[in-house]
């Protein structure tokens, strides 16, 4: 498991406005990601056998079910939002990030709007 403690520090239910919005917008998420998949599932049909077994070979989406977890001690209650631990090397990269990345390139009149992290 990975807890993430929110970066709005301090206020109890500022925290747990932060964790619900975040769990409003990961179920929102998922349920595009089962649409995607099920979308993927209906296409095979209508496709040819070596079609099919390329569309079965796509990958699926799917999401991690996050949970939060309160902690109350005599003196302070905070909560922490926990998900499973996904075992691989990641390299974290804010979405500024990502945003200047783009930006060069279409700046550059390049053509490959591919990210090197993704």
């Amino acid at each position: 498991m990975v807890a993430k403690e929110s970066r709005f520090a301090g206020e109890y239910h500022t925290q747990m406005a932060y964790h619900k919005n975040f769990m409003r917008t990961q179920n929102i998420a998922a349920s595009f990601g089962r649409r995607f998949n099920d979308a993927l599932d209906e296409a095979e049909k209508y496709f040819d056998t070596s079609s099919q077994a390329f569309i079965r070979g796509l990958p699926r989406i799917l999401f991690i079910e996050p949970m939060v977890v309160e902690l109350i001690d005599n003196e302070s209650e905070k909560n922490i939002l926990i998900e499973r631990y996904l075992v691989g090397d990641y390299k974290k990269v804010s979405s500024s990030e990502i945003f200047y990345h783009f930006l060069r390139i279409i700046s550059s009149g390049k053509s490959d709007l591919t990210y090197p992290y993704l």
